[in-house]
């Protein structure tokens, strides 16, 4: 039989210690509460249920668990059981990430799992992929402002929830593993830790949290190599093999470079992480990129650094031989255009966005693009996938205190 690794993620009760009844308004009282609860409750058989400390009447708990107020979720990569408690029975994890991405892989997901697409055509996140990216940020965010360590991040403490309107990813929480289960699986021991091992630090989280956001965008795979066997060799080397995957998404590139990296302090906070551009969805990113070009007009330290620069990918510095010759026509009506000019570039897709709903059914199928907001990722990134990140850099060291850049920093 399977080892059982107790998790709870049930609600801790507002009822008083005194109060042991197995009415109705106690068990309301469980399921409506908001806080997470401090004790882990036991499912140990089916004829019986105990607290570590609170002593609830078995009857109430057994309550609950008959009316499947908890689920049995197996670890991806051991394949032992999670047991899920929960009291509200409206929450529903399908599973773990490591098994989401390995049924998907296998032809074997659900039709629901199968609704759940990570990368698109173009090897990129989907919303929903960046969606889980978010989810996990914000609940180490949480985590950490309480002074709380996780501890223990890798896929298989990724769970994910089904929702009234699409799905969102959930920190399993840690510290309901108990420690004699967790050295039984090798979901902790292969590649999800830095080099100083398990140190209870912020920072070790963070390159948990780095190793799973590229299994999530890579759709499985790992920055350290794809041979577990050969993980805790390269984390040590600083090895990480797999980063070459990412060099057509900057975004990515930049901030896991900085989460995986062996010094504790050039990781960067969670919340950090949560204000990266990797976390941006299309519409922050073109606005970022009108207000720079709207800012450049007025700061000559900026401009001179955007006129100095080469946009990587393009041929001869002409930006205009990536862009169809009737969109190029059509956008020279709106302003005169310096095809050898960054700056003139970000001209150029300001004029886009703000004239979008004036462009002609033509250019728009050849841009491809429906929604304005969508502009810039479904179209612009494509043709200079390095363009964003390289102003981005220069706005952070020359003018990231600008009035109206805060918000982007």
């Amino acid at each position: 039989m399977s080892q059982i690794h107790e998790v709870y993620f049930g609600q801790e009760s507002r009822a008083s210690s005194s109060s042991s009844s197995s009415s109705s308004s106690s068990v309301m009282e469980m399921t409506n509460s908001t806080d997470y609860h401090d004790q882990t409750v036991i499912a140990t058989s089916t004829t019986s249920t105990k607290t570590a400390k609170k002593n609830y009447e078995a009857q109430s708990i057994w309550y609950i668990l008959w009316n499947k107020f908890w689920r049995r979720v197996r670890c991806w990569k051991c394949n032992e059981i999670l047991v899920i408690s929960e009291y509200d029975h409206q929450i529903l994890y399908l599973c773990n990430l490591g098994e989401l991405i390995q049924k998907q892989h296998s032809g074997t997901a659900t039709n629901e799992l199968k609704q759940i697409k990570l990368t698109n055509q173009n090897g990129r996140p989907t919303s929903i992929c960046l969606k889980f990216v978010r989810n996990l940020c914000g609940a180490l965010v949480g985590l950490h402002k309480s002074g709380k360590i996780h501890g223990n991040l890798n896929p298989g403490n990724v769970l994910i929830k089904k929702e009234i309107k699409g799905f969102r990813a959930e920190l399993a929480n840690n510290s309901f593993i108990s420690s004699s289960s967790y050295h039984s699986t090798d979901c902790g021991k292969f590649g999800w830790e830095g080099a100083e091992g398990r140190v209870k630090k912020a920072e070790s989280d963070i390159f948990g949290l780095g190793c799973v956001i590229f299994f999530l965008i890579t759709n499985g795979r790992h920055p350290f190599g794809d041979d577990p066997s050969l993980r805790e060799h390269n984390i040590k080397q600083n090895n990480i093999v797999n980063l070459s995957l990412l060099k057509d998404f900057p975004e990515a590139f930049h901030l896991l470079s900085h989460m995986l990296s062996p010094l504790l302090n050039y990781r960067p906070s969670a919340m950090k992480v949560l204000k990266q551009p990797l976390m941006w969805k299309s519409r922050k990113k073109q606005a970022f990129l009108c207000d720079t070009s709207d800012l450049g007009k007025n700061n000559s330290l900026l401009s001179d650094s955007l006129e100095a620069s080469i946009i990587e990918g393009v041929s001869n510095t002409c930006w205009n031989q990536n862009i169809h010759e009737d969109i190029i026509t059509h956008m020279r009506n709106y302003h005169r255009y310096d095809f050898a000019s960054v700056r003139s570039l970000l001209r150029f897709i300001r004029n886009m966005s703000i004239h979008y709903k004036q462009l002609s059914p033509h250019i728009m199928n050849l841009i491809g693009v429906k929604d304005r907001d969508d502009l810039f990722d479904g179209y612009f990134a494509r043709l200079f996938p390095n363009l964003f990140m390289m102003v981005y850099k220069l706005v952070e060291v020359n003018c990231s205190e600008e009035r109206g850049f805060k918000e982007y920093f």
